[in-house]
């Protein structure tokens, strides 16, 4: 694996937009009671969705079935980490070019929940927009070899991330997106942001990708790391999961604490 560190200066600028790492709060332990929706029925191509065809950009109607019952959200991803929104998250994101026309670069089509009564119409949100905008200089990462035994043909590509940084400059004028080559990352603005907040949207979690915020994250993990490593070794097992539980809330992603925490 190719790895990089953080370095260099974090200073934030605030003269340019700031986006963020959309995320659901299923992931940080802060809706537990939220409900969980499956994959998409009928065996359709799920991973599709991350780099969709031109024919799901087309009207149509997605069948899904509840995974684990719960409260509703407004924004929670499936079992495939693909986005859905209820009305109220639809209706937040009107206006803006990549939902209107006549650019259309998110496509927001109706998700049938088929064994679930529900209190609002849903929606699957389909984004075709790819940007190449990773600041390797400050990010920490690891990145898909050719000689790996499954994902050869992605040679190059990022595999792991345990710290992004955005440069902004590379970014342009849009507002929804997923990262290119680490496709399962959406990143939104901070106008998306303001418009999710400001609508009461429930479910959605806002990661920081502008260096300053996730240099703490880091800190914070790395701290509750060590403490769950010295618990283990000390054979406090159940404190061990708690810390590697803290580890997770700060880096959501980082595999060496779900792999420990078992």
């Amino acid at each position: 694996m190719t790895v990089r560190c953080v370095s260099g200066s974090q200073n934030q600028r605030n003269d340019i937009l700031r986006y963020y790492i959309l995320q659901e709060d299923w992931w940080f332990d802060k809706n537990p009671n939220g409900w969980r929706l499956d994959n998409f029925k009928y065996s359709m191509r799920s991973w599709e969705f991350f780099d969709p065809p031109a024919e799901y950009l087309e009207p149509h109607t997605y069948p899904i079935d509840l995974f684990q019952d719960g409260v509703e959200k407004d924004f929670s991803f499936n079992m495939d980490r693909i986005p859905i929104l209820s009305e109220k998250a639809k209706n937040a994101l009107a206006g803006l070019p990549e939902i209107e026309e006549p650019c259309r670069h998110v496509v927001i089509e109706p998700v049938w929940i088929d064994n679930r009564d529900v209190s609002s119409n849903y929606y699957v949100m389909i984004i075709e927009t790819q940007v190449d905008c990773v600041d390797e200089e400050k990010s920490w990462f690891e990145k898909y070899e050719a000689n790996d035994p499954v994902m050869s043909d992605r040679a190059g590509w990022f595999s792991t991330f345990f710290h992004l940084v955005l440069d902004p400059s590379r970014i342009g004028n849009h507002h929804i997106f997923r990262l290119k080559k680490h496709l399962a990352r959406i990143i939104v603005s901070e106008e998306v942001k303001r418009r999710f907040e400001e609508a009461g949207v429930t479910g959605a979690v806002f990661e920081s990708a502008d260096g300053e915020l996730n240099l703490l994250a880091k800190s914070g993990a790395v701290e509750y790391f060590e403490r769950a490593e010295k618990c283990f070794d000390e054979g406090d097992f159940d404190g061990a999961i708690e810390n590697y539980t803290q580890v997770l809330y700060w880096d959501p992603n980082n595999p060496d604490a779900w792999s420990n925490r078992g």
